[in-house]
C-alpha cells in the first residue's frame, strides 16, 4: 500500500510521462499534416478531395460522446477513409486535422490538447492511408477491382483504429494515473 507521500511524489512523474507522451504524438502527427499539406499543393483534382474533405469535416460535427471516457465518435472516418482510398494519405491526413481541431476548439480544451486532438487522428489516418498504399502496390487513383481493393482497405481500416484507438487509450491512461 502506497503512502500519500509515495502519492504525491509520482503526480508529478506522471504528469511529466503524460506531457512528454502528448508531445511526441502530437510532434509525429503534425510531421504528417505539414507532409500532406505540402503533398496537396500539387495533387489533381481539387474539387473533387475537398469535397470529401468538406462532408468529413460536416459529419464531425455530428459526433456522440461515449460513455465513461472523454472520447467522441463520428461519421467523418467514413469520408476520412474513402478520400484516403481515393486520392491518397494527404487529403485524408489534412481533413481529419482539421476535424479534430474544431471539434476540440468548440469544446473549449487547451492548446496542448486541441493540438493532440488534430495531430492523433490525423497521425493514425496518415499511417493507415499509408498502409493502403504500401498493402495495393502503387498509388490510389486508377480503377480498382473489388477484388484489389477489400484486402488494403482492410489494412488501412486495422491500422487506422489500432494506432488512433492505441494513442487515445494511452493518453487517457496516462490522465488518470
Amino acid at each position: 500500500m502506497s503512502s500519500p507521500i509515495a502519492a504525491a511524489a509520482e503526480a508529478p512523474h506522471a504528469t511529466r510521462v503524460l506531457s512528454r507522451y502528448v508531445a511526441a504524438v502530437t510532434a509525429l502527427g503534425l510531421f504528417a499534416i505539414a507532409q500532406s499539406v505540402t503533398t496537396l499543393l500539387g495533387m489533381p483534382r481539387p474539387a473533387e478531395w475537398l469535397l470529401f474533405s468538406v462532408l468529413a469535416i460536416a459529419f464531425g460535427r455530428l459526433s456522440l460522446r461515449i460513455p465513461g471516457v472523454p472520447v467522441h465518435a463520428s461519421m467523418s472516418d467514413t469520408f476520412l477513409l474513402t478520400s484516403a482510398m481515393l486520392f491518397g494519405p494527404a487529403p485524408a491526413t489534412v481533413a481529419m486535422a482539421a476535424d479534430g481541431f474544431i471539434l476540440s476548439w468548440r469544446r473549449g480544451h487547451s492548446a496542448d490538447r486541441i493540438l493532440f486532438n488534430a495531430a492523433n487522428p490525423a497521425l493514425s489516418v496518415w499511417l493507415g492511408a499509408q498502409a493502403f498504399v504500401v498493402a495495393l502496390g502503387r498509388p490510389p487513383g486508377d480503377t480498382l477491382s473489388l477484388e484489389t481493393l477489400v484486402g488494403p482497405l482492410a489494412v488501412m481500416a486495422t491500422v487506422h483504429f489500432l494506432v488512433h484507438t492505441g494513442l487515445t487509450a494511452t493518453a487517457a491512461a496516462l490522465e488518470r494515473g
